[in-house]
């Protein structure tokens, strides 16, 4: 089982304050994030793999083998190679019909993705990814939530799935108990700097397809150094008015001064 973090680090866009406002983060159905990974099979299925001429040697070898000892003995294979045009289309139907028998279905379920949503999570609120991309070039915010927050709690009514994205893993699109959603938590290897999690909810367990924040479920509020002075505003005075959010602390997220990366610094609500 993985170990959970204290914290996991959200990124959106400036909605994320009215969503904050109105203590709901709504579940993510779009999982082109996958793409184009989750349907490699579009391209790579027995039919798309051209029959190699080892496999046409291989069906040859079978041919011969089958014929009469007698005829063996006057017929080397080298010879019996001659007559390849006779059997080389019987041969090719019958390597890619082994291929089919032995991949079995290799193609992830999009039904069985289509029945879930999810939430991006991070380890981290100085993520450059999470900045350029999902908090719209620093001009969004990124939130602290607290692992024990109610909604990344398991509980009846409320099954949900919180891990660890894995990296550059071989394809695994068989559903079994540590793998019940295939492909909801996978990425390529280029990504795992990212460091990133997932939360996964059956949607048709779920009355609300929104996740409802509650007192203390948001433990820090991040904003970039480049977004408007009007965000940061709103954002301390959401800390000052709100009393879900009287305990979070409030980051500003600037470069740091000596390399190439991230850092933050918590501001006071009359820091101005």
């Amino acid at each position: 089982m993985e170990k959970n973090q204290p914290s996991y680090f959200y990124y959106g866009d400036r909605q994320l304050l009215n969503q904050l406002k109105n203590a709901k983060l709504p579940l993510q159905k779009d999982w082109s994030l996958l793409e184009p990974y989750v349907r490699f099979d579009q391209w790579h299925t027995n039919l798309h793999q051209p029959v190699t001429e080892q496999e046409i040697l291989a069906g040859l070898q079978q041919e011969y083998d089958k014929l009469p000892m007698s005829i063996r003995g006057l017929l080397a294979f080298e010879d019996f190679l001659a007559k390849r045009d006779t059997f080389e289309a019987d041969i090719r139907r019958k390597v890619l019909a082994s291929r089919s028998q032995a991949m079995g279905p290799a193609a992830y379920s999009q039904n069985r993705l289509s029945k879930v949503g999810f939430i991006r999570l991070f380890s981290a609120a100085t993520s450059d990814y999470g900045w350029r991309t999902l908090a719209d070039q620093h001009q969004g915010l990124c939130i602290a939530i607290s692992s024990r927050a109610a909604f990344l709690q398991p509980k009846a009514g409320q099954p949900v799935m919180l891990k660890p994205v894995q990296y550059g893993l071989p394809h695994d699109t068989q559903v079994s108990a540590s793998n019940p959603i295939p492909g909801a938590f996978s990425d390529a290897e280029e990504n795992k700097a990212r460091a990133e999690w997932r939360a996964v909810y059956p949607v048709q367990a779920m009355t609300d397809t929104a996740l409802k924040l509650a007192k203390n479920d948001i433990t820090q509020i991040y904003v970039s150094v480049c977004a408007s002075e009007e965000l940061l505003e709103q954002v301390k005075q959401l800390v000052r008015l709100d009393l879900r959010y009287r305990k979070t602390q409030v980051f500003q997220v600037t470069p740091d001064a000596s390399r190439w990366r991230l850092t933050a610094r918590e501001i006071s609500l009359s820091e101005g």
